[in-house]
């Protein structure tokens, strides 16, 4: 229900918005005036929604992936500690160099 009326309340704006257009042009074409910018009735909360949205999610990504690479490097180094340890405990050495396998 909410879906069709915001449907209705759209196409209404955007009749509107079209006769305020041809109204313009008619007047700007009498007066001999330059075509001016009619905008859109969304244009503008739409153009504050991205300003405001923009640095928020800069910014929450920021903070989120900050210390990404160090966790994984982390992750790597104790998987390959796991590995020499595992080694150390089936052969009684260490290996003499390491192989990258991925």
């Amino acid at each position: 229900m909410f879906d069709f009326i915001g449907c209705i309340l759209d196409t209404y704006l955007d009749i509107k918005h079209w006769f305020n257009t041809k109204r313009r042009r008619k007047y700007e074409k009498e007066n001999n005036l330059p075509k001016s910018i009619v905008w859109h009735p969304l244009t503008k909360p739409l153009f504050i929604f991205f300003i405001i949205i923009i640095p928020v999610i800069f910014l929450f990504s920021f903070f989120i992936f900050k210390n990404e690479n160090q966790r994984k490097t982390t992750k790597r180094m104790l998987e390959i500690s796991k590995l020499l340890e595992s080694e150390k405990k089936q052969f009684g050495k260490f290996p003499s160099a390491l192989k990258r396998d991925y």
